[in-house]
């Protein structure tokens, strides 16, 4: 849902509340609203700036001092905000994840950054070769690509699946890949919220939590949910 623009202590808390019902965990959820604010977000003091906003209703009703609207302390797997939505459609490459924020891969071990029907982009790890794309995915992929064909190829891969715990605030993310007529492999640097219009809501990231603290299949695969991006012929916008 977009952020409401202004920088009111009303507009921040309702913007607080907004990213709170979308799973944002607290820290995340007033940064990013005091960076849509046009405030300085200061992680030490979050908790004590959120208190200073007043929540004109939406949480609860009244006026009152909070530090967020809170959800209940315990969430059924069915009701849990960080929940990866499925692709719909056939999802197409837009390049090797070689960076989001602090993490990074080399090339030839990194994950694939796809996207679906939607625009939406979905962090996938190859598994096995799956025969040759459809005419509809590799136009949808010189779409994204300024006209290069690509190999035409298809892949098997999987994507993270929970449960899930939030890693901190995401600003950028790095894929390699070549376009158009360029013959090397290119980094694209996207930071959230560029080329978008107005207010933008950055993904959340997670990483897949293993039972018992021991590693298992999905250990040290991320995720990406929610975000008010959305891939075009442009690449990544918003």
């Amino acid at each position: 849902m977009p952020l409401q623009k202004g920088s009111s202590k009303a507009a921040i808390a309702a913007n607080v509340a907004t990213l709170r019902r979308e799973g944002y965990p607290e820290d995340q959820a007033v940064a990013i609203a005091l960076r849509t604010a046009g405030k300085s977000h200061n992680p030490a003091k979050s908790r004590a700036k959120a208190r200073e906003i007043v929540a004109a209703g939406g949480c609860g009703g009244g006026k009152r001092k909070v530090a967020f609207c809170a959800a209940p302390r315990k969430r059924s797997s069915a009701t849990n905000p960080l929940v990866i939505a499925h692709p719909r459609g056939q999802i197409v490459m837009l390049g090797w994840l070689t960076e989001l924020d602090d993490l990074s891969w080399p090339v030839n071990a990194a994950p694939m950054l796809a996207y679906d029907t939607r625009g939406r982009l979905f962090i996938v790890y190859p598994e096995a070769p799956a025969g040759r794309a459809t005419p509809r995915e590799r136009a949808s992929y010189a779409r994204t690509h300024w006209g290069a064909p690509g190999q035409g190829k298809a892949t098997d891969g999987v994507i993270a699946e929970g449960p899930f715990k939030a890693l901190p605030l995401s600003k950028s993310i790095t894929y390699t890949t070549k376009k158009g007529s360029y013959g090397k492999q290119v980094d694209y640097v996207h930071a959230w919220g560029e080329g978008g219009r107005g207010a933008f809501t950055p993904p959340i990231v997670v990483a897949h939590v293993c039972q018992n603290g021991r590693k298992c299949p999905g250990w040290r695969r991320i995720a990406l949910i929610g975000g008010t991006y959305r891939v075009t012929e442009r690449g990544i916008v918003g």
